[in-house]
């Protein structure tokens, strides 16, 4: 899931109890070129905070080597690996915020 913070940020979280390793990966990482390690809680959820430029991003989870979608996101949409990835929409307004902030 996605949640959208007061100050710009996006916040994404994972429930993957047992997990070695959680990243969100995607356009705005590069894909795999520069991909965001996630950290877990004492419950099991993964969580990354991050400031994204305005406009559409496509992300995805991976954890522990294995693709997951966010279908709690803003859509999704089909890739080119007959998989969905995630889509995540971030407003000129909100973006705008996090510099601000």
């Amino acid at each position: 899931m996605v949640i959208s913070r007061d100050d710009g940020r996006f916040e994404f979280r994972f429930l993957a109890p047992g997990a070695r390793r959680v990243q969100v990966v995607g356009d705005f990482t590069g894909w795999l070129g520069r991909p965001v390690e996630m950290a877990p809680d004492e419950v099991g959820w993964w969580k990354v905070s991050r400031l994204l430029p305005p406009g559409e991003h496509r992300f995805r989870y991976l954890v522990d080597g294995r693709w997951y979608t966010d279908f709690a996101a803003f859509g999704v949409m089909a890739n080119e690996f007959g998989q969905f990835d995630s889509i995540l929409l971030v407003a000129p307004s909100q973006a705008a915020a996090s510099a601000a902030a």
